[in-house]
């Protein structure tokens, strides 16, 4: 399967994010956080945030989805890869350090993707072969070795 990567993929991936960082941000005031069998935790939020992401990817896209917290399953080449709430403790600490990330996979390498900081205002976005964005404005490394 040959996935033309388009605006309208990219526009899909960066509102979706956008949309569930808003949730998370909402919810984050009343955040009520668990123990997943790994240790790890999981918020209502991070369920909640990642039915919404699924549901609208769904409905917008042809591809499956695959999410951190409900997981899924595919035989496509081709899927969504979401994380509805990417630093879950600090979001469970009241930190402004959390992201809800989204990436449309082909063939196990990612194509396109965004990662929304909601409580920072800031959205980043990528697709293959036309660099990465941050809210609309091109970004890219430094030409400068690091000496650290």
């Amino acid at each position: 399967m040959n996935i033309q990567i388009n605006s309208n993929i990219i526009e899909l991936a960066t509102k979706t994010a956008e949309m569930g960082g808003i949730i998370a941000l909402e919810k984050q005031e009343e955040v009520s956080s668990m123990k997943k069998a790994d240790s790890s935790i999981v918020t209502e939020a991070d369920k909640k945030v990642e039915r919404k992401i699924t549901r609208k990817l769904q409905e917008n896209s042809e591809y499956d989805v695959i999410g951190e917290e409900y997981g899924g399953n595919t035989n496509k080449s081709a899927y969504w890869i979401i994380d509805p709430i990417d630093g879950t403790r600090n979001y469970s600490l009241g930190q402004p350090i959390f992201a809800t990330s989204i990436a449309l996979v082909r063939d196990n390498s990612p194509v396109a993707c965004a990662v929304n900081f909601p409580a920072l205002n800031k959205t980043f976005y990528a697709e293959e072969n036309e660099g990465a964005y941050l809210n609309n404005k091109r970004i890219s490394v430094r030409n400068k070795e690091y000496d650290g």
